[in-house]
C-alpha cells in the first residue's frame, strides 16, 4: 500500500493511457477512521475524486454510453 496526502491507496483498479498520459484508477482507504473509501481517477495533470458509490454509478454510466456508441456506430463489442 502506498501513502498519499488524501489517504492510503488500497488497490490500483486500472491503468491505461488517455491523451498520451498515463492514467490510474485507485481505490483509497479513508483518511480518518470510520470514513468512507474513495476512488481517484488521475493523471500527472489532473485528479478526479469520488466516493465508492458515486464511482459505481459513474462507471455504469460510462459502460452504458460505450455500449450505445458502439451500437449506433455499428462497432464490434
Amino acid at each position: 500500500k502506498g501513502k498519499n496526502l488524501m489517504g492510503e491507496i488500497n488497490k490500483i483498479l486500472a491503468t491505461g493511457v488517455l491523451n498520451l498520459k498515463d492514467i490510474a484508477i485507485e481505490l483509497n482507504d479513508p483518511v480518518a477512521e470510520g470514513g468512507k473509501q474513495s476512488v481517484h481517477i488521475q493523471t500527472s495533470s489532473f485528479r478526479f475524486e469520488m466516493g465508492l458509490e458515486e464511482f459505481r454509478a459513474f462507471s455504469a454510466t460510462v459502460l452504458d454510453g460505450c455500449s450505445t456508441l458502439r451500437s449506433n456506430k455499428k462497432l464490434p463489442l
